[in-house]
């Protein structure tokens, strides 16, 4: 049974039914469980493969040195087959097979496994995350457009994406449970577990969503409109749509320095702050943040402006990294993370409330041009929080060892201390609130997006007319 909720255009629009979202989600789920070991891999790699920091930041910078080219390119491709069947299906499906088989050989290394092997197949898996992934967040905008179902799916979305992460971390307990090691560390053996489950689970949620969720209330391009796909005419909607290049720059530093701190917070945590088995325990410790934060950002969401609450809740999370900063290596530190680490993810998952912006911002893009690039702004959106974070996670792997840190040391020098402090908690907690500032004065307002929908719908409903006629 459905609900009824209003559009921008005073029309009343069937609200997407539970179930219809649940399945949909399925997919997000499995994509957050895959992605859990990605801001540990080269510390993992480094810590029991014995492979420099320095060669690791090297490979990974390599391995994304095409990113500039493939996600704008996947994101115009998806668009402009979309334009065309009036589906992204076909990407979703076909992009989760690939995924499935990079994910196997990079979380089940041989034994003797170096910096090429390393190389090559993180190159791999990160083409498969982006063929599927990006269309799949695009399909996520086109479900609907009303200004509140689109924040319930985009919360239900990122509420998988985030517990399905947290449920990776189950799997150093699995791994030892199934006797493949007697430590519950995080290492190889939970990536051997992790790398199975995904082999037989992505590709069976994606031919399950394929078949069963629909394309969405979003008309795909008329024949009229589908004849404007050309490659600059498209690429420069995207630098001609305000909000979007707004959206980009106030992301842009909240990725760059967080990129940092990600690719160095395993060494800040199990190395640096010793917590060794605890490790998981912590992390796990802030599973319940999405049951807790997720709604709560999504509900505010709804009740206030957007971007006034993704303001907010960065510089919540730059005072939470704050904080971390303090906490001193030893027996007490786990006590300390226990409580700060979790209020950091609460205060970032905040970013919940990006994902219905982007899609208010396709819409607007759309109204202006009369493309649906839905694909290509989600390709935009993720070269700067996805690759972007990659890049600057290698960075701070270089930058740290640059500076002194050593990674198989039980303690740290002064220099190294301060070099694991500065790239894993404080440049990160610089970047959320210089964001938070810019994102306060975003232009794209709750009601100047009702206006787009109104005139989208009206649009639509003319070109339907037109067509009868």
């Amino acid at each position: 049974m459905t609900t009824a909720a209003a559009d921008g255009s005073g029309e009343r629009a069937a609200r997407l039914p539970i179930g219809t979202i649940l399945l949909f989600c399925l997919p997000a789920l499995l994509v957050g469980f895959m992605h859990g070991p990605e801001q540990q891999i080269q510390g993992i790699y480094a810590k029991y493969a014995g492979l420099a920091l320095t060669a690791l930041a090297a490979a990974t910078l390599l391995t994304r040195a095409f990113d500039a080219i493939t996600y704008p390119l996947i994101g115009y491709l998806s668009d402009l087959s979309y334009a065309r069947t009036g589906t992204r299906k076909p990407w979703v499906a076909g992009g989760a097979l690939f995924s499935a088989f990079g994910v196997w050989f990079l979380y089940r290394p041989p034994a003797d496994a170096g910096i090429v092997y390393y190389g090559v197949w993180t190159a791999v898996t990160y083409l498969g995350w982006k063929v599927a992934e990006i269309p799949y967040q695009a399909w996520s905008y086109a479900l609907t457009r009303d200004y509140k179902d689109r924040a319930r799916l985009q919360a239900w979305r990122a509420s998988a994406l985030l517990l399905g992460g947290m449920l990776f971390f189950a799997t150093p307990a699995l791994a030892k449970g199934l006797g493949m090691t007697r430590s519950g560390d995080l290492g190889f053996p939970a990536l051997n577990v992790t790398a199975v489950l995904c082999a037989i689970l992505v590709p069976l949620a994606a031919i399950l969503v394929v078949w069963r969720v629909p394309e969405g209330q979003a008309l795909p391009p008329t024949a009229k409109e589908r004849e404007r796909y050309g490659v600059v005419r498209t690429f420069r909607s995207i630098v001609e749509n305000r909000p979007m290049m707004w959206l980009l720059g106030a992301t842009l530093p909240v990725a760059i320095l967080t990129g940092i701190a990600t690719g160095v917070m395993y060494l800040f945590l199990d190395v640096y702050l010793q917590l060794g088995e605890d490790y998981p325990t912590v992390l796990l410790a802030s599973a319940p943040m999405a049951l807790i934060g997720v709604p709560l950002w999504g509900y505010l969401s709804v009740k206030f402006e957007r971007h006034k609450v993704v303001s907010i809740s960065l510089v919540l999370g730059a005072i939470s990294y704050l904080c971390l900063s303090f906490v001193p290596p030893g027996p007490s530190a786990v006590t300390l993370v226990m409580i700060f680490y979790p209020l950091t993810i609460l205060a970032l998952l905040g970013i919940v409330v990006l994902f219905p912006m982007i899609g208010d911002i396709a819409d607007y893009g759309r109204l202006q041009s009369g493309e649906d690039l839905a694909g290509l702004y989600t390709a935009a959106f993720n070269f700067v929080q996805v690759s972007l974070r990659t890049v600057s996670s290698a960075g701070g792997i270089a930058l740290v060892g640059w500076m002194g840190f050593d990674a198989t040391a039980a303690v740290q020098t002064a220099d190294g201390a301060f070099a694991i402090r500065l790239a894993a908690v404080i440049l990160p907690a610089i970047g959320l609130a210089f964001a938070g500032v810019l994102f306060w004065a975003f232009p794209l307002t709750k009601a100047r997006v009702a206006e787009v929908s109104a005139e989208l719908a009206a649009r639509e409903a003319a070109s339907r007319d037109a067509a009868r006629g």
